[in-house]
């Protein structure tokens, strides 16, 4: 049981380490499967290492509930190791969102260039497999030119796939109106100074 145990964990780690790199549940569900054997093999070894010493070192004393509650330990293990599994392969399935270290990261590089980037909003991001979906509007001054707007974009994107490589990024342009949009609404990066500031050459330009 201890050789068995002790190739499983080399095993099961080895699946750990290729399952997170190629974003594979199958692999890590793999993983998890043999690490249980070792959960299950260590369980069963401390329970009857702690019945034989218990016998040695007080002799008579009944001992035999240590292995139905060590059986219950390892069970327990075992269905949060499940539990994690399932909530992970339902999401995927279900298409919902990114986790929130990961989205933080996404608004973290959007927000990286500003003040070109004036604002965002609508991001929605989806995973299916190892594959990532990120689409949000990125707002930008209505007078910048169709080409530097790309470009922005574009390094957006590219800061974004340099962690998350394997990643399809969809950016809709709109020019920036942050002084007629709440700041809820917009996700807008630009200080209210500098709002102020623009809200007062749109002022002037109109007259």
């Amino acid at each position: 049981m201890l050789i068995s145990s002790a190739a499983n964990i080399l095993v099961s780690r080895e699946l750990f380490k290729v399952g997170k790199e190629t974003d594979s549940v199958a692999l890590q569900a793999d993983a998890w499967h043999l690490r249980t054997d070792v959960y299950t093999s260590a369980g069963v070894m401390v329970g009857l290492a702690i019945i034989w010493i218990g016998g040695l070192v007080l002799p008579g004393m009944n001992l035999d509930w240590v292995d139905p509650v060590a059986a219950i330990g390892v069970a327990l293990l075992i269905i949060k190791a499940a539990y994690k599994l399932t909530v992970e392969s339902a999401r995927d399935l279900l298409d919902a969102s990114l986790p929130e270290d990961e989205d933080a990261f996404i608004k973290k590089q959007i927000a990286a260039f500003a003040p070109s980037v004036r604002g965002y909003h609508r991001l929605r991001t989806r995973k299916s497999g190892s594959h990532r979906f990120v689409e949000f509007h990125m707002i930008v001054d209505p007078l910048m030119s169709v080409d530097e707007s790309h470009r922005i974009a574009d390094m957006v994107s590219c800061s974004i796939k340099e962690v998350y490589p394997d990643t399809t990024i969809n950016v809709h342009i709109e020019p920036c109106n942050c002084d007629f949009i709440s700041e809820g609404k917009c996700d807008c990066l630009l200080s209210r100074d500098e709002k102020e500031s623009l809200a007062k050459k749109r002022h002037k330009c109109c007259k």
